[in-house]
């Protein structure tokens, strides 16, 4: 099992191996440090012990079981791909946004499913052993950051509107005794990463693409004379 979750953390370095500006590198200090936590909380007692603890604070005052984290991990997303068609500015275009999502959603989902089959961790209500990382919190915090990342030179409302929600989401996971606080910590990480890695990615894509498109046109050229049977020309030869 433990030889799974390093298999899991050696992902996590090559995904920054391309990251080689210090400036680009702080970036993913908070997700890195998300993830470590929950990766190491399943090998450190004291705080698989803080777990429980957590675990035991919620069963003290919960009751009744909240269902509204199943709806409202979406509205980071919505928020995403509506703000820009409403007005608000923002320097990547429709497509852009579409593309980066795109990325952002299937690393995310990658990830989250492949991990949980990896570790296999139980649920706290013993409903699944799927419950490492949370997959609801991953969602929503991919959503958030994307709206943060996109909409930030508008306003830091949208991102702080979105965080918010999509911290919700994650203690709504825990009230409902759905998943371990090392899971919703790991999960937040793992949406914070997936969306700042798609926009890594959408900008090495769109500079080849770009490059493409603007590289110098050059040719060789000559001019020379020709004699064919009873005629007399010049030939034009061009390489592009």
């Amino acid at each position: 099992m433990k030889s799974k979750y390093i298999l899991f953390l050696l992902a996590i370095v090559l995904a920054f191996a391309p990251c080689k500006k210090a400036k680009a590198q702080a970036e993913y200090i908070i997700p890195t440090t998300l993830i470590s936590y929950g990766v190491l909380a399943q090998f450190v007692p004291a705080l698989d012990d803080f777990d429980l603890s957590i675990r035991e604070g919620f069963s003290s005052f919960n009751q009744n079981k909240c269902k509204i984290d199943d709806y409202i991990q979406y509205f980071p997303t919505l928020a995403f791909a509506g703000l820009g068609t409403f007005g608000v500015e923002t320097n990547y275009k429709f497509v852009d946004r579409l593309c980066v999502g795109a990325i952002a959603y299937t690393l995310v989902g990658a990830t989250v499913l492949t991990t949980k089959q990896l570790t296999g961790i139980e649920r706290p209500d013993g409903s699944a052993n799927n419950s490492f990382p949370s997959g609801h919190t991953a969602f929503s915090f991919v959503g958030a950051d994307l709206v943060y990342m996109t909409y930030k030179d508008a306003s830091p409302i949208y991102g702080i509107v979105a965080y918010t929600c999509a911290t919700t989401v994650g203690f709504l996971r825990m009230y409902n005794n759905r998943h371990w606080f090392s899971d919703v910590v790991c999960g937040a990480g793992v949406g914070i990463l997936a969306s700042r890695l798609s926009f890594w990615a959408f900008d090495k894509i769109k500079q080849c693409i770009d490059k493409r498109h603007n590289k110098d046109l050059s040719f060789n050229g000559g001019i020379a004379p020709f004699v064919y049977q009873d005629k007399i020309g010049l030939s034009l030869s061009l390489s592009f």
